[in-house]
């Protein structure tokens, strides 16, 4: 990479560092322009034969050189191989790499930071997955709050890989995550602003498709993720185990048969909330059950006067 050519280029007076690996450098060359003046002086630790015996360099007095041990010792070698390895199953279990080149990293006191918010990306993600009614072709992600003083790249990515997990057929990681969604034809925008909230952080998904758009808020509350809006419903979800959500009338009558109708085919209610836009406005309802209800089930409860749609949904 550096030859003669490329130091005789160069302003006189430069001096030269190498400590990233041997051959980088011509040496011959670097002798040459050392000799002459050219070049003012040299910092070696790598060579291209090492040990570097007899090497010529060495004899020069503006030439620093440091023994190349770092990488070389027992201890170092192993060192890299089990941090490697810890990398490898990091990303295989759907974890995030802390050093890649092709995926979105953070700072360690950014990541520190961020890493509590990786599994509120994830739960917007699934959850959109499931209860989105229509193709998306534009993903915007928001992030409010302190949240937005940082590069919120690593997020985005969680959010991705949990959406399009969902249904693409091609493995989905932090790595190709936005490539898989160019893929399946959906632009990824990511926007952070101080903008005032109810909350002190705030991620916000807006996914726009050929019918319009939908929105889903997450947070972190007592260090626990949530899902807090859904388009413009006020909810609060802890996204894990499995859910009914159903779209109905708000009126009287409406939740009590929903009630009824899992009751008499045994599926056991562990919690329920409900959100609506106005009063006896439009309404959707949140039902935390301890097993999946089946197509069957739900066909009965879409059967229900006033019901607009019911989802299963498994996070």
């Amino acid at each position: 990479l550096v030859d003669a050519r490329a130091l005789a280029a160069a302003k006189p007076g430069l001096r030269i560092i190498n400590v990233a690996r041997g051959g980088i450098v011509d040496e011959s060359a670097l002798w040459n322009a050392l000799r002459d003046g050219h070049v003012a002086g040299a910092a070696l630790d790598v060579f291209e034969q090492e040990p570097p015996g007899e090497n010529p360099l060495l004899s020069l007095p503006q030439v620093v050189v440091t023994p190349h041990l770092g990488a070389s010792t027992e201890e170092a070698q192993i060192s890299v191989a089990l941090e490697i390895a810890d990398q490898v199953v990091a990303v295989l279990e759907g974890g995030h790499p802390r050093f890649a080149l092709n995926a979105p990293v953070a700072l360690p006191e950014a990541m520190a930071f961020l890493r509590p918010f990786i599994p509120v990306a994830e739960g917007i993600g699934h959850f959109y997955a499931q209860v989105g009614r229509q193709p998306a072709t534009r993903l915007q992600v928001d992030y409010a709050g302190e949240i937005a003083d940082y590069d919120c790249s690593v997020l985005t990515a969680a959010l991705l890989t949990a959406f399009l997990s969902r249904f693409s057929a091609e493995r989905v990681n932090p790595v190709n995550a936005r490539a898989v969604a160019v893929a399946h034809g959906i632009t990824v925008v990511e926007q952070r602003g101080a903008r005032a909230s109810e909350f002190a952080n705030l991620i916000s998904l807006q996914a726009v498709g050929d019918h319009g758009t939908s929105r889903v808020g997450g947070t972190l509350l007592l260090n626990e993720p949530h899902i807090v809006t859904f388009n413009d419903f006020r909810i609060d979800l802890v996204p894990q185990g499995t859910f009914l959500m159903s779209w109905h009338a708000d009126r009287p009558g409406v939740i009590g048969a929903i009630g009824t109708l899992l009751g008499q085919k045994n599926i056991n209610i562990a919690s329920m909330q409900v959100g609506r836009d106005r009063p006896r406005g439009d309404a959707v309802m949140i039902v935390s059950v301890d097993d999946p209800v089946p197509e069957s089930i739900l066909a009965d409860i879409r059967r229900i006067p006033g019901m607009a749609d019911v989802l299963s949904v498994t996070l």
